[in-house]
């Protein structure tokens, strides 16, 4: 899940995955937790591509316009002559592979005034600042992985959040208020 794209709702978007060694009992698989459970439903099987011996796959997905906001899991799995889609278990040959989409609502980017919503030192270490709030917001910050590792409400238009118990790496903040959500990118060091 080190591997990252911005994607909007509703927003369709292109999808090309390459085989090295394809053969005429090749199956593809690709899930999206749309909804940022942590489980990849059968609903949330976007590609399911079955006894196929080609080395490109391509394929056009279209976000839900009711998907979570924030980062969530892309799995894909290729498999050799099994049974079904099917996101975990074991497989005798084959990859399985998991990127994450941070899905953003374009309404809330449109909500705020880019010049005003500042959200700074980044990369940070212990502190986190975050100027021109429309309070009351809910903010939560989630690792790669869809895990929420920090959540808080806020009243006011500046917040300072602590964030020395987050580990280093790549991180993705939610804002959330009357206006919809604003997601943005912040490196913890």
């Amino acid at each position: 899940t080190d591997l990252s794209t911005d994607v909007e709702k509703g927003e369709t978007i292109d999808l090309s995955v390459t085989i090295d060694n394809p053969n005429s009992g090749c199956d593809l698989g690709v899930w999206i937790d749309f909804n940022r459970d942590g489980v990849l439903d059968e609903n949330e099987n976007v590609v399911c591509e079955m006894d196929n011996d080609q080395s490109i796959f391509s394929f056009q997905i279209t976000i839900p316009q009711d998907a979570e906001p924030g980062p969530a899991r892309l799995r894909i799995k290729e498999k050799y002559w099994e049974i079904g889609c099917n996101p975990c278990g074991y497989t005798t040959w084959g990859e399985t592979e998991d990127y994450t989409l941070n899905i953003i609502d374009p309404v809330g980017i449109t909500g705020y005034d880019r010049q005003s919503l500042r959200i700074y030192p980044n990369p940070a270490n212990n502190r986190v600042y975050i100027e021109g709030l429309k309070a009351p917001a809910v903010i939560e910050i989630f690792d790669l992985a869809g895990k929420q590792m920090f959540g808080t409400s806020e009243r006011n238009e500046k917040a300072v959040l602590n964030t020395s118990g987050l580990g280093k790496g790549i991180y993705m903040i939610v804002i959330k208020t009357a206006d919809g959500p604003v997601t943005r990118r912040i490196v913890i060091e």
